[in-house]
């Protein structure tokens, strides 16, 4: 490496050392100021400093006009966008959310709105190209807000979800594992950023399950959200669906107990859990949990089917009187397309029972 000082050339070492012995002689003049130059240099600029005040006193206020008005035209026109978005008509709702947030650029929470409704329109799409498109225009705005606030949970938990997401579209099957993988690094940054987030823990044990086909992870990581909270029904519903999936009728069963001593307001899971205990032949407790079902929710678009199965269950247990009262109000209750395969049910329990003969 070249020094930064380097030593003079032959024949110009003497002119160097005058130059240098010279120096102090140059600096010497401009300690001898005139009157003139010491007044020049010993005022300030007071009328600069003045101006700058003055600008500071005018624009200050306008900024913050112009910041707050800014703010809450965003705000109206995100708040005209929710009839669109309640009824799920994204295409209605996206110029919205986008113009909010071509207003306040600054804002994080918009883009979460926007890059919602992007994901939700892409889903709705059949199209492979359609959806590639919009969903990568959906990555940039996320990974915007992730930008713009890195330490709020809610920004990587919607990049996991959006490559989840993309994973299970057409528009991502040529790289489900890859997306897969990349939803699973966003849901450790976020379960990093908030530990305690059972519902997190959740869906990333779902991604493990489902995408990933790694049933050991699944486990580990369900496990952790109950260590976490053990009173969080959604992870029992988890747990009882996948034992479902993995032929498990009985412990499926026991989940859905324990999800239901928790929040027992929930008729369809009563209902899962009477068809379950139906497969079971525990026909006395489907009988309970079809009843209990029907208390929460008489009038359901499914009660037909509860009733249905309750008739069945009845005549499981011999009790052909009872299954026949309910296969009724099953067949006056069901569908059109649905009212041929209760006919069906009652022609069988009109039947009269086959006499065993003796030899």
């Amino acid at each position: 490496m070249t020094p930064v000082r380097q030593l003079a050339p032959a024949g110009q070492t003497d002119q160097a050392t005058r130059v240098r012995s010279a120096a102090p002689l140059c600096w010497r003049k401009p300690m001898t100021l005139g009157r003139a130059e010491k007044r020049a240099s010993s005022g300030h600029p007071g009328w600069i400093l003045a101006l700058l005040a003055v600008m500071v006193l005018f624009l200050a206020p306008v900024a913050i006009y112009y910041y707050n008005l800014r703010t809450i035209q965003a705000d109206i026109i995100y708040k005209q966008a929710d009839p669109f978005d309640r009824q799920r008509h994204w295409n209605m709702a996206v110029p919205h959310y986008e113009l909010a947030v071509e207003m306040v650029p600054w804002e994080d929470f918009y883009y979460l709105y926007l890059g919602r409704a992007l994901l939700e329109n892409a889903s709705s799409l059949d199209d492979a190209s359609q959806q590639e498109m919009i969903l990568r225009y959906t990555e940039q705005v996320l990974l915007q807000a992730q930008a713009i606030n890195p330490l709020n949970t809610d920004h990587s938990a919607n990049l996991a979800r959006m490559y989840s997401r993309w994973s299970s579209l057409p528009a991502g099957q040529e790289y489900r594992q890859d997306l897969a993988e990349v939803s699973s690094s966003y849901y450790e940054a976020a379960t990093t950023l908030s530990p305690s987030n059972a519902i997190l823990w959740n869906e990333w044990a779902l991604l493990y399950y489902h995408s990933l086909r790694d049933a050991e992870m699944y486990q580990s990581t369900i496990d952790h959200s109950l260590e976490l909270d053990s009173e969080f029904e959604n992870t029992w519903l988890i747990v009882g669906d996948v034992n479902i999936d993995q032929g498990d009728l009985q412990a499926a069963a026991e989940a859905y107990t324990v999800a239901l001593e928790i929040a027992p307001r929930q008729p369809r899971v009563w209902d899962v859990l009477g068809q379950v205990q139906l497969q079971l032949q525990q026909y006395e407790e489907a009988l309970e949990a079809f009843s209990q079902s029907l208390d929460y929710a008489p009038n359901a678009n499914t009660a037909w089917n509860t009733h249905r199965l309750m008739a069945v269950a009845y005549w499981e247990l011999g009790q052909n009187e009872q299954a026949l009262v309910e296969a009724l109000v099953a067949r006056d209750m069901a569908p059109e397309d649905q009212k041929p395969l209760v006919e069906q049910l009652i022609l069988q329990l009109q039947q009269p029972p086959v006499e065993e003969t003796t030899p």
